[in-house]
This record gives structure tokens, C-alpha cells and sequence, in this order.
């Protein structure tokens, strides 16, 4: 699962000082740009709004810390895997539709903790803002080998520590560059305020998240669905050809996204053309891919295609 895509430089990147300190800026016009932008993430993305997609990625990496704040205009559904031996730290700024992580609404201020190879659905609305520590788990003493996400209320010592991460982005924005030897004393620094975030957390803690039946079938059919030809044109026959009880499919979307079942698949089957058109696989048309997802009225797929996405689908094919 995933794309091939390279996110084009749209804005000139800025980087110093090698691979101690390091600075980027990238801006995406299109989902499947910034899937691929994340190192040794696996990520499968969909867009859930309509309009062009818009957004930028800013990261700073300090020694073996990464510090990344992503904001994204349109709401989207990002099935993620998280790399094994690592930790981060998720800090959900805003999103005017809210939060849903695994079927489960955050709805107020939280700071969240993955550890090891997890795998998470994420469904933030639009206009969303998330700032993301991420290190190796060895660095702060945990395993790595372990799957745990845990979600929790903010405290104000989590709050300084988020504003100050903010800070050490606008100032690497502002072109400051550090040497070695303050590369290496500000990690050291970072790790002191962040093992007592961390320390904030359990391993065994009622905040725990966890995935529900329900989220892993819609993680099933999703994939089931890549890896066919002939794709279901309908809920119904999606619901007969994977033996499905519609009531059940009905209650995972809801859960998942806040959408019926149709408005679902809908959704996930213009995606899934919007790919292929993206991926540019030999001999593609925009026939071929549209009918391969069920889309049979070719006419009105162009247009709910456009209305969708805010192009062509021809666009689409020629981006790359």
C-alpha cells in the first residue's frame, strides 16, 4: 500500500549544517505527495473534502530527534504504520471537524505516545495542525519492540514543552544555523524535557488505545480492494462479494469517519482512481482506471471527479 510518488520542490528547501542539524519546508498539491514524504512511515492516505489539496510539512531534525509540524487544509483518512524501534510524540494542534483516532474522538487537549510498529486509522477535519517528535526508542530507554499508543489530557508542563518545539522550528525557519558541538547540547537538552512527557505515560493505562473489529474490517476492504480488477460498483455488492453485513460495514463508517456507508465508498473509489491516475502505471487511461473502480457513466465521473479534486481527471494523469 502506498505510492511511488516524489513530492515536487514547489518551495526551495533550506538546509544547514549536514546531518546534524537540519531544516525543510515542503508544500503539497496533492495527497499522495506528502504519503511519501515521511521516512519509514507506511502510510495510505485519502482525501475526504472537496477542493484542491494544499499543504506544507516543516521539519527540523536535531542529532537523532526529528521535530515536524504538518498542516493540511482538507480533511483526510490516513491509515498509518508506524516504524518498529521508535517513539513519538503526536501534539493535535487543531482541526475545525475534530479528531478521530481508530474509531475513538479526541475532543480535547491531548498529547499522544506511539511506541514500536503500530498500526492507527486517523481521520482529522479540515484545516489541521499536528506537531510530531519522533526518536529512536533506545534514546529514551523504552523498547522498541513494543506496540503501545496511548492518548491523554495535556498538563502544563506538556504545553511548555509543545510551545517550546514551536520555537525551535520558527528559529530554524529563520535561517539560525547551529554547529556541532550546539547540535549536540541542544539534543541533549530536548531529551531532558522530553522523558518527563513520556514519563506522563503508563504501559498499562485505561487510555490505551485500541482497535476496534470494526476498524480493522473497513482496514481490510480497503486493502482487498487494491488488489483487484474488477471492483464492486456499489455498497451492495461490495457487501456480497466480501460477505458483509450491511449494518456492520454501517457501523465502522460511521465510527471511523462520521459517514454513511455509500458516502464511504463513494469517496474511496474516486481515490483510488485519483492513485492509479497519479501512479501513471503503463498504458493507463482515465478510461481504464475510472472503470476499474466501478465508475461505468464515464461523463459523470469526469464531473464528480472535478468536483471532488478540483481538477481533470486528464490533469491528474499528465501530473507527473
Amino acid at each position: 500500500m502506498g505510492c511511488s510518488i516524489q513530492a515536487p520542490g514547489v518551495e526551495p528547501l533550506k538546509n544547514w549544517a549536514g546531518t546534524a542539524w537540519a531544516y525543510e519546508r515542503r508544500r503539497f498539491e496533492d495527497v499522495t505527495e506528502q504519503v511519501e514524504s515521511v521516512e519509514a512511515w507506511q502510510i495510505v492516505c485519502n482525501q475526504l473534502g472537496r477542493g484542491r489539496y494544499t499543504a506544507r510539512s516543516d521539519r527540523l531534525t536535531v542529532g537523532r530527534i526529528t521535530i515536524t509540524r504538518d498542516c493540511i487544509d482538507l480533511p483526510i483518512g490516513q491509515h498509518t504504520l508506524s516504524p518498529s524501534g521508535r517513539v513519538s510524540l503526536f501534539f493535535p494542534i487543531r482541526s475545525e471537524d475534530g479528531w478521530r483516532v481508530d474509531g475513538r474522538c479526541e475532543t480535547r487537549d491531548v498529547v499522544a505516545m506511539r511506541q514500536g510498529q503500530t498500526e492507527l486509522l486517523i481521520a482529522p477535519g479540515s484545516r489541521s495542525e499536528l506537531l510530531h517528535v519522533e526518536m529512536p526508542a533506545d534514546l529514551v530507554g523504552l523498547d522498541g519492540t513494543l506496540s503501545i499508543v496511548q492518548s491523554r489530557a495535556i498538563r502544563p508542563a506538556d504545553a511548555a514543552l509543545r510551545d517550546w518545539l514551536f520555537c525551535l522550528l520558527e528559529q530554524a525557519e529563520a535561517g539560525i544555523v547551529r554547529d556541532a558541538a550546539e547540535t549536540a547540547a541542544l539534543e541533549d537538552i530536548l531529551l531532558m524535557r522530553l522523558l518527563p512527557c513520556m514519563a506522563g505515560f503508563s504501559l498499562i493505562s485505561s487510555d490505551t488505545i485500541r482497535r476496534s473489529a470494526a476498524i480493522d474490517l473497513l482496514s481490510r476492504v480497503e486493502r482487498g480492494l487494491g488488489e483487484v480488477e474488477d471492483i464492486p460498483g456499489t455498497v451492495g455488492a461490495l457487501c456480497r462479494r466480501q460477505s458483509l453485513a450491511s449494518n456492520e460495514l454501517s457501523s465502522a463508517t460511521h465510527a471511523a469517519f462520521g459517514q454513511s456507508p455509500e458516502l464511504w465508498y463513494r469517496i474511496v473509489r474516486l481515490n483510488g482512481v485519483h492513485r492509479d491516475l497519479r501512479a501513471r502505471s503503463k498504458g493507463l487511461t482515465v478510461t481504464r482506471a475510472a472503470t476499474r473502480w466501478g465508475f461505468f457513466h464515464l461523463g459523470r465521473f469526469s464531473g464528480d471527479y472535478a468536483t471532488f479534486f478540483g481538477r481533470h481527471p486528464r490533469e491528474s494523469l499528465k501530473a507527473n
